[in-house]
């Protein structure tokens, strides 16, 4: 029996982080949230996470910072990432465009499409 995916959702934002986790619920994915980056990274250093879905402007260590720190480690140097972002800029865009794991969308962003990226990436 094959082991469910772990998805890390990261948003300092509770509303958001409870929206994110109740819609993630239906890939069948665990889900495991984080209200802030430090957070993350010592959640990502004790459990294997198999995708991240983190909010792009965090206070303290924003989604770049977190993406940058995360795929410094060994174990996800390849780890696909979801940045969420209110803030859709195009020189976002330019950050995340020769990166095939990393994918930005809006906020608020549309349940299926996010679904729809997450199997995608996961290749559920």
């Amino acid at each position: 029996m094959a082991t469910a995916k772990t998805i890390l959702v990261v948003d300092d934002d509770p509303g958001t982080r409870r929206l994110l986790q109740f819609v993630l619920a239906k890939t069948g994915c665990e889900i495991i949230t984080s209200s802030n980056g430090a957070e993350a990274l010592a959640i990502a250093s004790e459990k294997t996470i198999d995708l991240l879905v983190t909010d792009l402007m965090m206070d303290g260590m924003d989604g770049f910072s977190l993406t940058s720190s995360l795929q410094k480690m060994p174990a996800y140097a390849k780890l696909p990432i979801i940045l969420l972002s209110a803030r859709f800029q195009i020189e976002y865009r330019n950050e995340v465009w020769d990166c095939d794991s990393l994918v930005l969308m809006n906020k608020p962003f549309s349940p299926i499409e996010l679904i729809a990226q997450i199997k995608l990436l996961l290749k559920l």
